[in-house]
């Protein structure tokens, strides 16, 4: 147990720990569980269609999901509708379709949907889920089936994880635990069945159960999320936690079946609202798949027998921040690696797989967790600006394989065969079907170079005679392939198990030629050369690099004249937040109090490593309109020495947001702006302005936050670039700030990257008329400068 802290702690340094990767990190130290492939027919208590509302409509045995009385392979990925705006959400959901997936998944995050505080948990009148009921009914349309979970966490890199900024301010004096979000206090109990009951009201007319037989709809709904990262609340209370929280979908009318995520307390359950619910699998292993996303099956396996193996997000990327590469510079997630772990989920008996994210997306305005880029790409197979990489063509593939397989392979077993390999880091698993058609799935998880060989096998491991069989492989680095061998004697050269890419996919183009089909029979066995599936497609790696179509002059607005900022006061022990001002874009303080004698102004903030080790909210004061040097700064406050015959004193406080890990330390520092403020010791008034936003809307500078514009037109641009696809903007600066595009707030910009290029939505792009570019930067000891800004294209 120390060594896995210690490696906690080494790795979150690092900046490299997230929610998505704790689950490999806590498997990864585990010796006791299993490296090898455990057998996925496990014995475990039957499930009868009692734990089913609807078993005529959905259910799922050990082995499969069934959707009116037929197995169903569900190939699903991750779409966050509110990481992309709404007029470009059927671009997205129409190629999910046309990869080949049936399924799509999202988050619901609280806080996007209720941004103003409700009264009570009666008060319905502040939740607006209109998007959400678009979205689903849009999915519908595309002829995608739906998962959905409503957290209340979500996580996601999303700010507080998807709980509400007002949500603090219903906390009582007196709570059941020190941490009080997803505890069982009843008045947080209470706020969560408001959340699930608005959620409900929403998802339940679009269940599958409410459609006609043959339609789509919302199949799964998750209870709760990755709860097992709590290590603060008995095990028995968290599962009351969980069974209240799965009642209350129920009492609103969610009639589907119920998943967890990384949840063990929702395994097992003999009785009460968990019963049948299946807990999820979550990987991202990059390199070490076996060993990471190996062990968490085969845990799973062990502590949830009879259930069907379901990933709940299986690695399709990975997210960016402030102290990582960009996600397609990442190491340990390539387009090769996504085919890797999708076969290898396959050989492990998988029923449905989610690939967390397939259509990647931005965190526009302040909506990023702290530390997090305002790029949401991913990586991702579907590109944040909507294009499509060597992931997405990949796993267009691999989706036309499962679709013909998928399931038979899931209702197959694994068969234990000896066997012999020319190269000691290719291994072979064999999964035979019941009418005796076999997977042959060869693998290696080394990653640096090709490997070429033979694998030979005993005919007797198969059931015949005195013969030996020789496979032939030649697979690129972390290379993965599976062969598909009918039946004995059933094999010919027409064979139909070779499939076919939907004539109605626009994008089919992109995949190459298939492989030869399987060849004639002699004594049992194949002369000829096996199919290798998936098929392969154009090795074109990441997104296209981009390139400039035009570049602009940034234009500093004067601070001459600027009008006064509209100043609000504070009382005491105030907070931004309890005057309902939720946004975390900077605000100026007025420090109302006598400052002509000058002396030590101290901000109490959250410093650096209070949060979750991230870096401290900055914070610039200014004497007369003058900027002052920090002269001191501990991991709470920051001091600044105020000069004698000051008659204004005001500071800048930059709120970077809430991290998505919420606990003790991030609810200790919730709410928005300074603790308290001292001068010379003494707690002062204060009064608050929001500067930023009053500039960016009035284009007005001030002494205290730069202003940078430019303007252009896309008329020339889209005329010069008719091969353009998308567009962004190329910014280099000093200092931090936010970016805007026609008033539509991109995201956070920071001088120390990693991320130079904003996705500018063609939704928000005029293509006639005038666009304004806006650049929103705080003030720097040597001046906010924009030193580069470009229009790039992606060709």
């Amino acid at each position: 147990m120390k060594r896995f802290l210690i490696l906690l702690l080494l790795i979150s340094s690092l900046g490299l720990l997230s929610a998505q990767n704790i689950t490999d990190l806590a498997v990864l130290s585990d010796r006791s569980a299993s490296q090898g492939d455990l057998d996925d027919w496990t014995v475990g208590p039957a499930l009868d269609d009692s734990v089913f509302l609807h078993p005529d409509r959905i259910r799922y045995d050990s082995r499969c999901l069934q959707i009116e009385g037929h197995d169903v392979f569900l190939l699903s990925g991750t779409f966050h509708y509110f990481r992309t705006p709404e007029p470009l959400w059927r671009d997205r959901l129409e190629k999910i379709r046309a990869a080949g997936f049936n399924c799509m998944e999202t988050y619901v995050p609280w806080n996007w949907h209720e941004r103003e505080m409700p009264l009570s948990p009666d008060d319905f009148s502040k939740v607006d889920l209109s998007e959400l009921d678009r979205f689903l009914t849009l999915a519908e349309e595309v002829g995608l089936y739906a998962i959905v979970r409503p957290g209340p966490y979500i996580c996601a890199e999303w700010s507080g994880g998807g709980f509400p900024q007002w949500i603090m301010r219903k906390r009582p004096e007196r709570t059941l635990h020190e941490v009080w979000l997803q505890s069982m206090d009843p008045t947080f109990l209470a706020w969560n069945a408001h959340w699930y009951d608005a959620v409900c009201r929403v998802v339940a007319p679009h269940q599958l159960t409410r459609k006609a037989v043959g339609g789509k709809g919302v199949v799964l709904v998750q209870v709760e999320n990755e709860f097992n990262r709590i290590k603060w609340f008995p095990r028995k209370e968290k599962r009351a936690y969980l069974e209240h929280m799965a009642q209350r979908l129920r009492q609103g009318g969610i009639d589907v079946p119920l998943i967890s995520c990384w949840t063990d307390e929702a395994r097992n359950a003999t009785g009460g609202p968990l019963n049948g619910v299946v807990d999820m699998v979550n990987s991202y292993p990059r390199w070490q798949i076996r060993k990471g996303f190996g062990r968490l099956i085969n845990q799973q396996l062990k502590s949830q027998p009879g259930k069907p193996l379901i990933s709940g997000e299986l690695q399709g990327g990975w997210s960016s921040d402030l102290s990582t590469p960009l996600s397609w510079d990442m190491d340990g997630q390539s387009p090769a690696q996504t085919q890797n772990i999708t076969l290898y989920a396959l050989q492990r008996g998988f029923c449905a797989l989610n690939f967390y994210m397939l259509v990647g997306g931005t965190n526009f305005d302040d909506w990023a967790a702290r530390n997090q880029t305002a790029t949401y790409d991913f990586a991702a197979a579907i590109g944040e600006d909507g294009t499509l990489n060597e992931r997405y063509f990949r796993l267009q593939a691999l989706a036309e394989f499962i679709r013909e397989h998928g399931t038979r392979i899931a209702r197959s077993r694994i068969e234990p065969v000896a066997y012999t390999s020319t190269d000691s880091l290719v291994e072979l698993l064999v999964r035979r079907h019941p009418d005796g058609t076999r997977y042959l799935f060869v693998r290696t998880e080394e990653h640096t170079r090709a490997h070429k060989g033979q694998l030979r096998i005993k005919s007797e491991e198969l059931g015949i005679e005195n013969e030996e069989w020789t496979i032939d492989f030649d697979l690129e680095p972390f290379g993965s392939r599976v062969a598909v061998l009918p039946p004995v004697g059933r094999v010919s050269a027409a064979s139909p198990l070779v499939g076919s890419v939907s004539g109605a996919s626009p994008l089919v183009g992109r995949v190459s030629a298939a492989s030869p089909l399987v060849g004639s029979v002699s004594g049992g066995f194949p002369t000829g050369p096996l199919a290798w599936f998936p098929r392969d497609v154009e090795h074109m790696g990441g997104p296209a690099a981009k390139h400039v179509v035009a570049r602009l002059t940034p234009h500093p607005v004067k601070p001459t004249s600027h009008p006064k900022p509209h100043f609000t006061p504070l009382e005491p022990g105030q907070t931004v937040d309890d005057l309902g001002h939720y946004s975390r874009h900077p605000l100026l303080y007025k420090v109302r109090a006598k400052t002509k004698a000058g002396g030590l102004l101290t901000v109490a903030r959250v410093g650096k490593n209070r949060m979750n080790r991230t870096e401290a909210d900055p914070v610039f004061a200014f004497a007369d309109d003058q900027l002052l040097p920090a002269c001191a700064e501990t991991d709470s406050t920051i001091s600044f020495l105020v000069p004698r015959g000051t008659r204004s004193l005001l500071f800048l406080y930059d709120s970077r947001g809430l991290h998505h890990h919420t606990n003790l330390s991030v609810e200790r520092n919730w709410r928005i702006g300074p603790e308290s403020v001292t001068l010379d010791g003494k707690p002062v008034a204060l009064a608050f302005a929001d500067l930023e936003r009053e500039q960016t809307t009035k284009t007005s500078a001030s002494p205290y936050c730069s202003l940078f514009t430019s303007d252009f037109s896309m008329g020339n641009v889209l005329d010069r670039e008719r091969v353009g696809r998308a567009f962004y903007l190329r910014l280099r600066h000093t200092s931090d700030g936010f970016v805007y595009l026609n008033g539509h707030c991109l995201g956070r910009c920071y001088e120390a990257g990693p991320q130079t290029e904003y996705y500018l939505p063609e939704c928000w792009l005029h293509t006639d008329g005038k666009n304004r570019i806006t650049v929103s930067l705080m003030p720097s000891a040597d001046g906010a400068e924009v030193s580069e800004m470009s229009l790039v294209a992606v060709p």
